[in-house]
């Protein structure tokens, strides 16, 4: 039993590690979505206070080439902002990928380390059943000097 653990405990390491780089990976991902949601808020924040502004300008009356600027700088703001949203699609996409490998590497992880336990706990067992057959070996034998005259 001691040497399978010996043998495994590797193998066990080896899957932490990989575990912990996956989530690494994972959180990763999720810090680059979390920042293009962000920046896609921000974009939208700054889009809708542009189109107020061409609004309350046009009350008072704009220029053809004033009108002109801010619906191509409007323009530019909504292709920018559909190219945020194409990119935030892709980073769910990463994260979503990133997570399963993380749970799988967990799972991995998890079930190397559940085998190890297994043979820990079948190892202590057979050194409680070798300690109780030397205990009653050794009861038999005290029994047996006693009764020999």
């Amino acid at each position: 039993m001691k040497d399978r653990i010996r043998t495994l405990q590797p193998a066990v390491d080896v899957a932490h590690e990989r575990e912990h780089a996956a989530a690494r990976q994972h959180a990763q991902a999720r810090a680059r979505l979390d920042e293009q949601r962000v920046r896609l808020e921000q974009l939208l924040a700054f889009r809708a206070e542009y189109a107020e502004r061409l609004h309350q300008d046009g009350r008072g009356g704009l220029s053809a080439r004033r009108l002109h600027d801010y619906l191509v700088f409007i323009g530019n703001l909504d292709a920018n902002i559909a190219q945020l949203r194409r990119q935030i699609e892709v980073h769910e996409l990463e994260v979503a990928h990133a997570r399963k490998a993380w749970q799988a590497s967990r799972a991995k992880a998890r079930a190397l380390a559940e085998v190890i336990a297994h043979y820990r706990r079948e190892s202590g067992r057979l050194e409680e059943r070798r300690e109780q057959a030397a205990s009653d070996e050794f009861a038999l034998q005290k029994h047996r000097d006693r009764q020999v005259p």
